[in-house]
């Protein structure tokens, strides 16, 4: 059984296996979850999985009840700062993006210890701008046209969350 990282309101983050790879293969290319991340290709999963891409915590978010709600990939396992690579959900609506991102800050500030939780966003995706906003990230700048997405330059915004400003909204 996968090892859970952490969990609480009916929602857990469990580390990723080999076994989860055709599932996060599967949501990456999800027409819906497709223009919005730079995905990695089969084999790089298959490093990140079996633990030869250090320092990439892949993890994957599920109800108490086992149903699968996405992925979430983290990075940049140093002193001060954390990166989130991918949060990726499987079925929108359902308040996934929230729970995950507090069990994800719970994990970065509480458990790893973290100063810093910084995540990127494409600026057409309105779901994740709104989701990372109303979540007390906070917006620190733009990344003009940094990335290709399906042959496009897009421009990338950043957030970041300092442990005092995740204790401040915890408090």
């Amino acid at each position: 059984m996968a090892e859970i990282l952490i969990e609480g309101d009916g929602l857990r983050l469990l580390r990723a296996e080999p076994s989860d790879l055709e599932y996060i293969l599967g949501l990456q290319s999800d027409e819906e979850n497709a223009p919005f991340i730079l995905p990695f290709e089969r084999e790089r999963w298959i490093e990140i999985l079996d633990g030869r891409a250090q320092p990439k915590l892949a993890m994957i978010l599920e109800t108490s009840d086992g149903e699968r709600g996405g992925y979430l990939l983290l990075d940049h396992f140093d002193e001060i700062s954390m990166y989130l690579w991918h949060l990726v959900i499987g079925r929108k609506g359902r308040g996934f993006g929230h729970g995950a991102l507090r069990l994800l800050k719970r994990l970065v500030f509480d458990v790893f210890k973290r100063h810093r939780l910084w995540i990127d966003c494409e600026t057409t995706n309105e779901r994740a701008l709104r989701l990372y906003d109303s979540e007390g990230f906070r917006r620190e700048g733009l990344f003009r046209e940094s990335v290709i997405i399906d042959g496009e330059y897009k421009d990338l915004v950043i957030f970041a969350m300092l442990r005092r400003e995740y204790g401040e909204a915890n408090s």
